[in-house]
C-alpha cells in the first residue's frame, strides 16, 4: 500500500464502491475482511448484525467494521420499485493509509465503533443530502481511471467523505438509540414508512426475527391495536390526504397499498361512515389559483 500513488492507480481489493439496484435481496449471512459503508436509498429493508436488528430508512448508514457477522432481510420488490443502495468496501490497509491525514488523536476506525445505536448512522437530513452526494462524487470519479491524478483524486475524495462522516458521526453518537425502542415502536415506524408496500403479518415476524404470535401479543400489548388494524388505519389516513388533495379514490387506493377497489371501498365506509368520493366532496382542500385572488 505504501506505492499506492507512485503507481498511479488504487489496487483493485483496496476500495470498491457499487450502485446496487435489485428486486430480491441475497439471503444468508456474510462476514468480510474488510470495512463496509452501506449507504440505503430506496425499499423496506433491515439488517441484523451480532443479534441486533435494523430496521433501515433511505438516507440510512450501516458501518460495519471487518469481521462482523451480518445479513439482509426484505420482501420482493416489483421491478418498478426496487431495492437502491451503495455498498463502499474498504480495505484495514487503506484505513491505515488515510487516518495519519486526520488530526492528532482522531481514528477514522472510531466511525465503525458500536454506537449507541449500534452500527446504524440516521442523520438529519441535510446531512444525509450531502453525505449521498459525496459518495456520488466518488461513484462518478471511479468511472473514469484514465483520468489525470486520479489516485490522487480518488483517495482526496474518499478522505474527505470519511472526514465528514466522523464529524457527523461524533455529533449523533449522544442521540437516543435504537435499540432502546421496543418491538412495538420498530414494527410501528416500518409501517409507518412503508405502508404502500405489501405487508402481512408473516412478513413482518419474518422481517423483525419473531414469531408472529409474539409479534400479535407484543404489539397489541404495546399499543391497544392489532397489527392488521394498525396497517389498515395508516392505509385509510393516507388515502384521506390525497383525497383532501383532489386524487381521485381510483387512484388513491392503489397509492396507498390497497390491491383491491371493492374491499377497500368497504373498509373506507366502514371507518369513516361515508364513501371515498363523499369524504373528497367534504373535506377536498381549497386551491389557490389565479382564478379565486
Amino acid at each position: 500500500m505504501a506505492d499506492l500513488l507512485k503507481n498511479g492507480h488504487l489496487p483493485a481489493e483496496a476500495f470498491r464502491l457499487v450502485y446496487l439496484r435489485m428486486t430480491r435481496i441475497p439471503g444468508g449471512w456474510r462476514r468480510h475482511p474488510d470495512y463496509e459503508i452501506f449507504y440505503h436509498m430506496n425499499g423496506p429493508i433491515a439488517f441484523e448484525v451480532e443479534g441486533e436488528l435494523y430496521p433501515l430508512q433511505p438516507g440510512d448508514f450501516l458501518l460495519l467494521p471487518p469481521g462482523v457477522e451480518h445479513r439482509a432481510t426484505g420482501p420482493q420488490m416489483p421491478e418498478e420499485t426496487p431495492y437502491e443502495g451503495a455498498l463502499m468496501r474498504l480495505e484495514p490497509e487503506l484505513i491505515d493509509y488515510i487516518e495519519p491525514l486526520f488530526d492528532d488523536g482522531k481514528k477514522i476506525s472510531d466511525c465503525f465503533a458500536k454506537r449507541k445505536t449500534g452500527y446504524l448512522l440516521r442523520l438529519p437530513r441535510n446531512q444525509r443530502r450531502i453525505n449521498g452526494g459525496m459518495m456520488k462524487r466518488l461513484y462518478d470519479a471511479l468511472k473514469m481511471p484514465e483520468q489525470y491524478g486520479h489516485a490522487v483524486n480518488i483517495v482526496s475524495l474518499l478522505a474527505l467523505f470519511l472526514v465528514n462522516l466522523y464529524n457527523n458521526d461524533a455529533e449523533f453518537r449522544n442521540q437516543r438509540s435504537a435499540g432502546d425502542r421496543n418491538l412495538a415502536e420498530n414494527v410501528r415506524e416500518y409501517i409507518d414508512r412503508y405502508y404502500a408496500s405489501p405487508l402481512n403479518l408473516d412478513q413482518l415476524a419474518e422481517l423483525f426475527f419473531v414469531s408472529k404470535y409474539h409479534l400479535m401479543h407484543d404489539f397489541s400489548h404495546s399499543t391497544g391495536i392489532s397489527v392488521y388494524r394498525y396497517i389498515m388505519q395508516r392505509r385509510l389516513q393516507a388515502v384521506c390526504e390525497l383525497l383532501e388533495k383532489d386524487v381521485p379514490p381510483s387512484e388513491a387506493y392503489q397509492q396507498c397499498g390497497f390491491r383491491d377497489y371493492a374491499n377497500f371501498y368497504r373498509a373506507f365506509r366502514s371507518a369513516l361512515g361515508q364513501s371515498p368520493r363523499e369524504y373528497a366532496q367534504t373535506h377536498r382542500k381549497d386551491t389557490v389559483t389565479e382564478n379565486n385572488l
